[in-house]
């Protein structure tokens, strides 16, 4: 048995508590892209395990080290969409479980072991995703299906007035810095999507979970 440690590394896309101003953006990359050097990737360990037949430990181990990618992407779509909305997704998601080594990376051996009194192969990963092309699949799937096009930026400001009596409901925000920045999307030709038409969409319960971290809420509104 061959053993190698080392300390594993988790890319997540942090969603904090906003106090002032929460600010979405939601960019559509074109096929044509190229993975940047140092480019955030999703890194998980997982582990893979199948009988021997007829002492056959190479074919044996080729399929605990599927086995053990399959156990890694199912990992890697958990962490992007929430366990809730991946569980909710399964049957969509059925062809894209097929085939993870299309998302993957690198990966090494961290645990290699044979048994031959047992007869089995276990074999331990630790497996290395490209989290674009994840997503990419995803969008393309309608799971991470985003309200607003291609090139076009969703922002929203949640800015209380300090001069307002009673503060308006959430939709009712208008703030100028809002407004400011709308016109400036407006004038460099990028497409807005509106408060009204977002309010009857998006229910505000989902916005502010989606604020406060809740992965599910993110991937329900499309961000």
């Amino acid at each position: 048995m061959i053993r190698m440690w080392n300390r594993k590394s988790d890319f997540r896309i942090p969603l904090g508590k906003v106090v002032l101003v929460a600010a979405w953006a939601f960019c559509c990359f074109s096929a044509s892209f190229t993975w940047a050097r140092g480019a955030p990737q999703l890194v998980f360990e997982a582990e893979g395990k199948s009988s021997v037949k007829n002492e056959n430990y190479v074919k044996s181990r080729a399929l605990a080290v599927d086995y053990a990618f399959q156990n890694a992407f199912v990992l890697a779509l958990q962490d992007v969409l929430g366990k809730r909305t991946y569980n909710r997704k399964r049957r969509v998601l059925k062809n894209m479980l097929k085939r993870p080594k299309k998302y993957i990376n690198r990966y090494r051996y961290l645990e290699v072991y044979d048994s031959e009194v047992e007869q089995f192969s276990r074999v331990k990963l630790e497996v290395v995703f490209f989290p674009q092309a994840i997503n990419r699949e995803l969008s393309r799937l309608g799971i991470l299906s985003s309200l607003v096009k291609p090139n076009t930026a969703l922002v929203l400001i949640n800015e209380r007035s300090l001069s307002a009596e009673v503060p308006p409901d959430f939709w009712d925000y208008v703030p100028i810095s809002e407004v400011a920045m709308l016109q400036k999307f407006l004038a460099a030709g990028v497409n807005v999507t509106t408060r009204e038409t977002l309010s009857e969409l998006i229910d505000e319960r989902e916005v502010y979970e989606a604020i406060q971290g809740d992965l599910d809420a993110a991937v329900d509104i499309g961000l």
